[in-house]
């Protein structure tokens, strides 16, 4: 069988530098192919606990917490109730950040990966009525 690739076509980390630049030659840079979305935004998740429901959106590097907080609502089509939360899946109380935006959060390691939560009073789902716990 004719092997047509070389090693540094298939091994591009185990050849010297000037292979993988070889490799990678033709290849769009990695800030021009992703232009587009940082134009956007991230992509940030919300769990509504009270629900069950999750949303995935974009919104910008400059958005407040607060801001992915009352765009949640919108998406979701409801109101915030007396003692909501909003928290990091982890499930640390973003309360102290609210002010924060985005690019911040990201600086300083608060909910790397965009996944937040609505947590209600009860911190669960609504039960149907005539439902038992």
């Amino acid at each position: 069988m004719l092997d047509i690739f070389s090693k540094a076509d298939r091994f591009p980390l185990e050849s010297g530098c000037d292979d993988v630049n070889r490799w990678r030659k033709g290849r769009p840079a990695m800030s021009e192919s992703t232009q587009h979305d940082e134009a956007k935004g991230p992509i940030v998740e919300v769990e509504n606990l009270k629900t069950n429901d999750s949303e995935k959106f974009h919104m910008p590097w400059s958005a407040t917490v607060a801001e992915v907080w009352a765009k949640a609502y919108d998406v979701f089509g409801e109101a915030r109730g007396e003692g909501d939360q909003f928290q990091c899946a982890d499930g640390t109380n973003l309360a102290p950040y609210l002010g924060r935006t985005l690019e911040q959060l990201r600086q300083e390691r608060v909910c790397s990966a965009r996944k937040f939560q609505i947590r209600g009073p009860t911190g669960g789902a609504v039960l149907a009525a005539g439902g038992r716990p």
